[in-house]
């Protein structure tokens, strides 16, 4: 008797698509994505038709485009791929209505499904676009909940949860200070997580592989504190957004109520009638070999109209302080040791964030401020065991 085609066994269907799923979220090869649909298939007791990793590929993309093979599947599978589609183009809901054979109601309710876990959708009456590209969002956040006589805040960047170098337990410590020295806030300038394909040889240097592992981890073992944290998104953590579309910051938000997600490589804090602003920028690069340059460069380039009092600076693993045009930059260390990527060029990180505290003048305007850098050990050995 002749084997069933795998789209007439919902499912075969449901595998096919989570191994196309899984292969796209954990950066996987496409032979790789195929093995791991064989094993589904073997967990059921199943030998399935597909004969190569070719062939998975095509059959998928017969049941994106075949809507009569759509019907039978789980809502899950219809979310999936309707982001499938996304990723390839901009759909309108009347195409993807049609693609699917379901009504623009139930599109429209698959779409804001894959919003509400973090996939970044732009959906207006007519159209949804999966918005993969990087640029700041430049956010303004109030701070008028975390302003008492003066406003005390820590600045902290780069905790890479996922990587075998994280340091959590110096991240932990820097809370503890934060709440001894009654800070009010803590802010994060980016790179929450490791993220993926990053750079050559970088998932071998990670314990949790994928979004969901790494957004798990960081659900689960991120201080816990009364003090709020607000976290920037950074390149990092934006590398699963490009591959997928997937915000894992925002969806790790939603999920622990002391983190609150305030957008990607840019935002701007102020205080309503007053001269406190700050901007909070995440920058790419890593180590400089000058430490003091990149912030220089983001001041030197910066319009008149966008320079506020306060300048954090993230991304670059190192600290500094300088005070240029009127502005307090802040160059913030990480909490990630010396991993192989940065020993092959030379590069050593420093670990540790600064706990800030601003001082206003009846009229509004800052005319005190007092900051202390808070420092650790650098790790130069993996801190984590991969899982």
């Amino acid at each position: 008797m002749a084997k069933k085609r795998f789209w007439t066994d919902p499912k075969e269907s449901q595998d096919a698509l989570a191994a196309w799923e899984w292969t796209e979220k954990e950066g996987k090869t496409r032979e790789e994505g195929y093995n791991y649909f064989l094993s589904l298939g073997k967990g059921r007791g199943q030998s399935y038709a597909t004969r190569s990793h070719g062939s998975w590929r095509g059959r998928i993309s017969t049941l994106l485009r075949r809507p009569e093979l759509v019907n039978d599947l789980e809502e899950s599978d219809l979310d999936e791929i309707i982001r499938g589609l996304l990723l390839k183009e901009p759909q309108t809901l009347e195409s993807l209505s049609t693609i699917v054979d379901r009504s623009k109601v139930s599109v429209r309710s698959a779409l804001e499904r894959l919003k509400a876990v973090g996939f970044e959708i732009r959906l207006d009456e007519e159209a949804a676009v999966m918005d993969t590209s990087l640029r700041p969002t430049e956010w303004r956040i109030d701070l008028t909940p975390y302003y008492g006589e003066s406003l005390k805040f820590g600045l902290i960047s780069c905790t890479h949860f996922g990587s075998q170098w994280r340091q959590l337990k110096e991240l932990q410590t820097f809370y503890k200070i934060c709440e001894r020295e009654k800070a009010r806030l803590v802010l994060h300038a980016g790179d929450l997580i490791d993220g993926v394909n990053m750079y050559t040889g970088q998932r071998f240097g990670l314990y949790a592989h994928g979004s969901d592992a790494q957004a798990d981890d960081v659900v689960q073992n991120y201080p816990k504190s009364n003090i709020p944290t607000l976290v920037l998104g950074g390149n990092h953590d934006f590398s699963f957004q490009k591959s997928s579309g997937e915000n894992v910051v925002r969806r790790i938000c939603g999920k622990r109520d002391d983190l609150e997600y305030v957008g990607m490589q840019s935002a701007t804090f102020f205080l309503p009638g007053s001269d406190l602003e700050a901007n909070l920028i995440h920058k790419r690069g890593g180590v400089p070999y000058a430490r003091s340059y990149a912030a220089q460069v983001i001041v030197r380039n910066m319009p008149p109209d966008k320079m506020k009092p306060i300048l954090g600076v993230g991304g670059l693993h190192v600290n500094d302080y300088l005070y240029y045009q009127d502005q307090d930059i802040f160059t913030i260390p990480c909490f990630q040791g010396q991993t192989p990527y940065l020993k092959a060029k030379g590069l050593f990180p420093e670990v540790g964030g600064w706990i800030i505290e601003v001082f206003l003048a009846d009229d509004g305007k800052i005319h005190r401020r007092r900051f202390e850098l808070i420092t650790f050990e650098t790790a130069i050995g993996p801190v984590e065991k991969e899982i």
